[in-house]
């Protein structure tokens, strides 16, 4: 157990932190966004660089109201809204026991696969979280499914390749009077050198793409492995899951099913989303469903200042105004370092002050230091504040001027550090599957279900 919450915790690391950064363009048009000012090139006289303190460092606190929802834009469905009610404050929670997700012996389909389950979506929540290779195994074994093959498991920690790890599995089960075989997947989230491919939103740099071109490539590797599995079988019946990374997968592979099987034999639910789709393409996938944590800033990138949502419906979850007030006003910290994505990869922000400058960082560049940070062992040093936590990290981002673009942001950073990482570990538990969980049956309750 302990291993498994080491994992989780490095797993929502740096997509909370690139979040943090990122995603704060997605507030640009707000009241409360930070004015930037970038010019072509270094001022003339540099302001003395300060080392940020981790004690002292803390997020600028806008003036404005914060939403009561996140701005998370989805392409097909309106988000479902929901009440805001109080959740459990992370740091009274006992995380290990916290981690545990409910046992499962058997998946429940609801008539049509366009009705959204509690029962299935609880359900397949468990199954997409047992993580581990033995752990999903074990997961997919107490639910009564046969494991047909589990990929990228044992895939190189440094690998920046695009791919997730995931596991399918079969069973047969009677739905609606008659037998049927039931095809399960479900798709790990971040470990290792995944961070490179999350935060590398358009690897080919085609900014024309709809889809977010990383988490796309991952659907299509796990496609590739499920599809002649399908084709084996008459009249399949299909479940989709994951969470975080490995819900933007299933988010996008739930489209390739339904493309080839029929959104009437598809059941997809994913936990925790990432954005993965722009430029609304206007395709239908009322079977596919996402859920929300308001308090998570997982869901909130790629950035909706892009153009990015979400096919299916978005669910959004219980949570306070003051929680949700925390994700958003950080957010609005960096508004409008990375308006677009050629400005994610292209503008090459100054250390030395203001603006833009050849021997700057782009916003990509900081992403992928923070990745290798991760990838090299740092992340449980980042959640507890410890010494390792700058493992592989590039140290002049600690030693930037006060007048950087970038300085903001690792004040964010490094707040979240301070303290013993009781900042970070608040953002990390807000993501994980066993959060996803609890919100789930607040939400039912809510709804009287």
């Amino acid at each position: 157990m302990k291993r498994k919450m080491r994992i989780f915790l490095a797993a929502a690391v740096l997509l909370c932190l690139a979040a943090l950064l990122t995603a704060s363009c997605d507030r640009g048009d707000t009241e409360n966004a930070t004015d930037t000012q970038t010019t072509e090139s270094a001022p003339t006289e540099e302001p003395t660089a300060a080392p940020i303190d981790p004690a002292t460092a803390a997020p600028t606190e806008p003036d404005t109201e914060a939403l009561t929802e996140p701005a998370t834009a989805a392409p097909t469905e309106p988000a479902t809204e929901a009440p805001t009610e109080p959740v459990t404050e992370a740091q009274t929670i006992d995380v290990e026991a916290y981690m545990k997700m409910d046992e499962v012996t058997d998946v429940t389909l609801p008539d049509n696969s366009s009705t959204m389950s509690w029962d299935l979506a609880n359900q397949l929540l468990s199954l997409a979280s047992g993580y581990d290779q033995p752990g999903t195994a074990a997961v997919f074994a107490g639910a009564g499914f046969k494991v047909l093959t589990q990929m990228h498991f044992d895939k190189d920690p440094a690998s920046g390749e695009h791919t997730c790890a995931f596991t399918i599995g079969k069973k047969t089960m009677t739905y609606q009077g008659r037998e049927r075989t039931v095809i399960l997947t479900a798709v790990r989230g971040t470990n290792g050198g995944e961070w490179y491919s999350n935060f590398d939103v358009l690897p080919s740099r085609d900014f024309a793409l709809a889809e977010a071109e990383n988490f796309l490539l991952t659907a299509k590797d796990v496609y590739a492995s499920l599809k002649p599995i399908l084709d084996a079988e008459t009249d399949p019946l299909i479940l989709v899951c994951g969470h975080s990374r490995g819900a933007a997968c299933a988010n996008l592979l739930g489209t390739l099913v339904n493309a080839d099987f029929g959104i009437e034999n598809v059941f997809t639910y994913t936990y925790a989303t990432p954005a993965t789709v722009r430029f609304d393409p206007n395709l239908a996938c009322p079977n596919i469903f996402n859920f929300i944590n308001p308090c998570d800033v997982v869901p909130m990138m790629p950035l909706s200042v892009w153009g990015f949502g979400r096919y299916g419906l978005d669910i959004i979850l219980p949570g306070t105004s003051t929680e949700v007030k925390q994700v958003t006003d950080p957010m609005a910290v960096l508004s409008g370092t990375a308006p677009t994505l050629e400005s994610y990869y292209n503008d090459r922000h100054s250390l030395k002050g203001a603006g833009l400058a050849d021997d700057g960082m782009t916003v990509y560049e900081v992403m992928t230091s923070l990745g290798k940070m991760l990838a090299d062992g740092g992340s449980v040093g980042v959640a507890t504040g410890g010494a390792g936590a700058m493992s592989g990290f590039d140290m002049r981002l600690l030693f930037m001027s006060q007048e950087s673009d970038l300085y903001p942001f690792m004040q964010i950073v490094m707040g979240l550090v301070a303290e013993n990482g009781e900042g970070m570990q608040r953002v990390l538990i807000r993501h994980i599957p066993s959060t996803y969980q609890a919100l789930m049956k607040l939400e039912r309750q809510l709804e009287g279900q």
